[in-house]
């Protein structure tokens, strides 16, 4: 299970759901399945002339994103359905600011070692 913001919930609740709990159907009401989703992010993303997108990537951006806003690697494991382990081997790298922000704080803190040991 995935959580969804609010809105989403509402338009879902508009939509209504099936009994069996699956919110969007296949054509034909079979489930979705990824070759269902390929086929048709494929014609999205030619028709936007741009890169190929995979349900991977969406689900690799997902975790990204919400490191970044500041989520745990349990919550994060939890909302793409990993191991706790995996999810921090694969997301502990940090985006790039932060390791920018990292290195300019480091370089600050040995200035400021600097100074307090010469004054």
């Amino acid at each position: 299970r995935v959580p969804l913001p609010d809105l989403l919930v509402e338009v879902i609740g508009r939509r209504g759901v099936a009994p069996d709990g699956v919110v969007w159907r296949a054509d034909g009401g079979g489930v979705v399945d990824s070759s269902w989703f390929r086929a048709r992010m494929d014609v999205r993303c030619k028709r936007l002339c741009i890169p190929l997108v995979t349900a991977h990537d969406l689900r690799h951006a997902a975790a990204s994103w919400a490191q970044t806003g500041g989520a745990d690697v349990a919550t994060i494991a939890a909302l793409i359905g990993d191991t706790t382990e995996v999810t921090a081997r694969v997301y502990a790298h940090g985006d790039r600011q932060g390791l920018v922000s990292a290195a300019q704080a480091g370089i600050l803190a040995e200035r400021m070692a600097g100074i307090c040991a010469a004054g």
